[in-house]
């Protein structure tokens, strides 16, 4: 299990060995612990336990593990934004910054807050769309027509309409013009 890098997490954790078999044979007289909870992280688990009040019916007993999950740290990773360019995206950085003191200068006579807010983000948001390259605008997949039958599809889906023929020559077209918009996208 090394070789994988896996963790049997059972023997982690230490347990008398009456709550560590998990396994009776028919007869009841043999008892082994060969149900494990594995896992590639250690630090994962905090405890691993055998649950014996649960009867299901089988010769095995439930194995629990209880996992500490740090939830602020997941979402966190979850809703970093990716917008901000890298630094290779800037053209030409000197003169980047050059033009933003030069903006940052003139915010100097602004003595309101709200005006020097305003006006710092505009400032940003202007000389950054002037020097950071804007990402390529992705071509319609689609024709306007191929759209349009999709939304009288969706539109006739919709009013649960009883004419199933009409519905049905209506998914042949939409289906043949995406078939043939992505013929034409290799």
């Amino acid at each position: 299990m090394e070789k994988e890098g896996l963790f049997m997490m059972n023997s982690f954790f230490q347990k008398r060995p009456h709550r560590k078999w998990t396994w009776s044979s028919p007869d009841g007289t043999t008892k082994n612990e060969i149900d494990f909870i594995m896992t590639t992280t250690r630090q994962l688990f905090s405890d691993v336990s055998v649950i014996a009040s649960v009867k299901t019916g089988s010769d095995h007993r439930m194995v629990r593990g209880t996992v500490n999950l740090n939830v602020k740290l997941e979402m966190s990773c979850l809703m970093k934004s990716t917008l901000l360019p890298p630094r290779a995206l800037i053209q030409n950085p000197e003169t980047f910054q050059l033009d933003l003191r030069n903006r940052f200068q003139c915010l100097e006579d602004c003595n309101a807050m709200d005006d020097m807010n305003d006006k710092l983000v505009e400032t940003v948001h202007v000389v950054g769309t002037k020097f950071c390259k804007t990402r390529r605008r992705r071509t319609q997949k689609l024709s306007d027509h191929t759209l349009n039958l999709m939304a009288v599809r969706r539109e006739m889906r919709l009013q649960s309409s009883t004419d199933l023929t009409a519905y049905r020559q209506l998914t042949e077209q939409t289906d043949l013009r995406i078939y043939r918009a992505r013929l034409t996208q290799l």
